[in-house]
């Protein structure tokens, strides 16, 4: 049963990633991209949180902070499963709005509907949730490093795609963003 702990949270990083590459065709055309400035200043902090969660023997950080148990496990798998379902749903959602950089499509819509409804960035969450459970899983202090500095991306990504979107969207967003919260339905 331990092992088998692991592997759910690696097939659903692996179900992610399938599910993006599959969709990604799947774009209205671009009428707007961001400068490389703005897509560096948080890619930076996702590539160091993933480098710290998967390689934290190399870089003096393979000490463990959760015992190794079935029950923290468990865990782990149903915070990556939760998250994923998150991140599929949000995505499908999305439709042909969604790009991976900060894109602003031609007849791009604001999307306030499924999940949208109860959080603004739900992919974030669920990204964020499905490194969660891997850190769970994983246990180690390095991990745990990786989910602060995936935090400051997703916030400095937050910040910069909420500009696009007020600038595009300016009498929707600003009401929508005052009704729903962030990444946490009713919290933050």
């Amino acid at each position: 049963m331990q092992m088998f702990v692991g592997i759910v949270v690696t097939i659903c990083w692996l179900i992610f990633c399938v599910y993006w590459f599959l969709n990604s065709s799947k774009q209205k055309q671009t009428e707007q991209k961001p400068d490389l400035k703005t897509l560096f200043s948080y890619r930076i902090f996702w590539v160091l949180g993933f480098i710290l969660l998967l390689g934290p023997i190399h870089l003096s950080f393979d000490f463990d902070v959760l015992p190794n148990s079935l029950i923290i496990g468990i865990l782990g798998d149903l915070v990556a499963i939760i998250g994923l379902i998150i991140c599929i749903k949000a995505r499908k959602t999305l439709s042909d709005n969604w790009s991976m950089g900060l894109d602003f499509k031609k007849e791009h819509k604001l999307i306030t509907t499924g999940v949208y409804r109860y959080m603004r960035h739900p992919i974030y969450t669920g990204f964020l949730m499905m490194f969660i459970g891997s850190v769970l899983t994983i246990g180690k202090i390095g991990g745990f490093l990786g989910i602060i500095l995936l935090l400051i991306g997703i916030i400095i990504r937050i910040g910069n795609e909420e500009k696009l979107l007020t600038k595009n969207f300016p009498k929707e967003y600003p009401e929508y963003k005052k009704k729903v919260k962030a990444l946490i339905p009713f919290i933050f």
